[in-house]
């Protein structure tokens, strides 16, 4: 039996798809009428894969966790603003001989309200909001990895399905070719290795089946499990469509497109802009706070009194102060190198994703324009030969596999394609159906 070649490319497919695949092209034939196309007999109703995606997104608790934990970060922009509550007191006083309380000699009201040094807690505010910014930014990283995690599932999905596809329309034709087979052992014009040839690549093909419907079950209840659904709803009831084939813009356009949409780098830059309003207010944190009150005096045998009253913070204990200017100026310059490190991640991403993509389009072309014909032309000829005695039947059967190991290539290269798309546009951190040109982009976000 002749193995799978594996392409350059197959660590793109998951490794259960990648042996569901394997499994069929190393242990079956195709006959040539069945090599034109997959029967779209009683086809199942088409789960899209924008379909499956809403289904996702609107279920997924992890991305509704993220979102919650940024808008929680958005409701503490005010509380970072906000002045503290002021302060009431109320005293009574009389001498302690004759304490009595309430009706004492002299009754006093207070009231005080404390106020941060000018700045300070709008640089508090502005740090929230960029703090916000950052969670805001790392829900759309959990939604942009939701987004790649379903459609890997789902075109590993397509793959798993059209191999079952061609197993099953094989079925017949390896059923009918044994029919023959037997018909020519009869008139003794095929040997009985050619008949029990025959009937142990249908038996090797049903026990296929079996593993390769299991493929489909255990492909199926990820996807359930990615839409929130329960195990009993992962019933592969529907097919899915192909992946779209999309010509990529340029790698520099690429490029361009992740550095203004790739949510690691906008929260890089948030964290970035917040280390450095943190270092501006560590520098502030010397300067005093401040208090300011208002105090009314009743006397029961004498004139009331009013005072206003004005409070200062003395910054004597610089020592601590000192220690979190330097922290924040650590911090800062570790955002720093925090962004620079995640652009240039984010950079190889791309260009990696770009050059799969890139090589996987190309061995499609390869697939369908050569190797399908030359190996269903092959078939043909020994197909003839083996009708007229002129050819082996264990010739004709290795040509039947090359047949199918490149009918399954084809798949696993559609499914290839498919992930390594999907895999580009988390690199970009955009979709690509329609990206925007690179003039369009202008210049890049600082």
């Amino acid at each position: 039996m002749l193995p799978l070649p594996v392409t350059a490319h197959s660590s793109l497919i998951p490794r259960r798809t990648r042996i569901a695949a394997c499994i069929l092209a190393g242990a079956s034939v195709l006959a040539l009428p069945a090599m034109a196309a997959v029967s779209d007999s009683a086809a199942p109703a088409t789960l899209t894969l924008d379909r499956a995606l809403a289904q996702a997104l609107e279920a997924s608790p992890d991305l509704g966790a993220g979102m919650q934990n940024a808008a929680g970060m958005t409701a503490r922009i005010d509380q970072a603003g906000a002045l503290p509550n002021p302060m009431l007191r109320f005293g009574a006083m009389d001498p302690a001989s004759s304490y009595g309380f309430p009706d004492t000699s002299e009754k006093r009201i207070e009231i005080e309200q404390r106020f941060p040094w000018f700045g300070k807690n709008g640089l508090r505010r502005d740090m929230a909001a960029r703090t916000a910014e950052a969670a805001e930014h790392d829900a759309a990283t959990t939604r942009r990895e939701l987004i790649l995690r379903v459609k890997e599932t789902y075109y590993s999905l397509y793959i798993t399905q059209q191999t079952l596809a061609l197993a099953r329309d094989e079925l017949p034709v390896l059923e009918q070719l044994a029919d023959t087979t037997r018909s020519r052992y009869a008139t003794g014009t095929a040997g009985q290795a050619d008949v029990l040839a025959a009937e142990t690549e249908i038996t090797l093909l049903r026990r296929r089946l079996i593993q390769l419907e299991h493929e489909e079950m255990h492909v199926w209840a990820q996807l359930a499990q990615l839409r929130n659904q329960s195990p009993d709803e992962a019933t592969p009831a529907q097919a899915v469509s192909p992946p779209p084939e999309i010509a990529p813009p340029e790698l520099d356009t690429l490029l361009a497109l992740a550095a203004q949409s790739r949510p690691e780098i906008a929260a890089a830059r948030s964290r970035r802009e917040e280390a450095r309003l943190a270092r501006r207010l560590m520098q502030k944190e010397s300067l005093p706070d401040y208090a300011l009150g208002v105090e009314y005096r009743d006397y029961a045998d004498a004139r009331d009194d009013l005072m206003v009253s004005v409070g200062v913070e003395l910054p004597i204990w610089q020592g601590r102060n000192h220690a979190a200017i330097r922290e924040s100026e650590h911090m800062a310059a570790a955002a720093d190198d925090m962004l620079e490190s995640t652009e240039r991640e984010v950079e190889h991403d791309v260009a990696d994703a770009y050059h799969m993509l890139e090589s996987t389009t190309h061995l499609r072309s390869l697939y369908r324009s050569a190797l399908i014909p030359q190996a269903q032309a092959r078939y043909a000829a020994l197909a003839a030969g083996y009708g007229a005695g002129e050819a082996p039947f264990r010739d004709l059967l290795e040509s039947a596999r090359l047949v199918l190991e490149a009918r399954v290539m084809d798949v696993m290269n559609a499914g290839e394609t498919g992930l390594a798309l999907a895999r580009l546009e988390r690199a970009v951190g955009a979709d690509l159906a329609s990206p925007p040109s690179r003039s369009e982009l202008g210049r890049e976000a600082p």
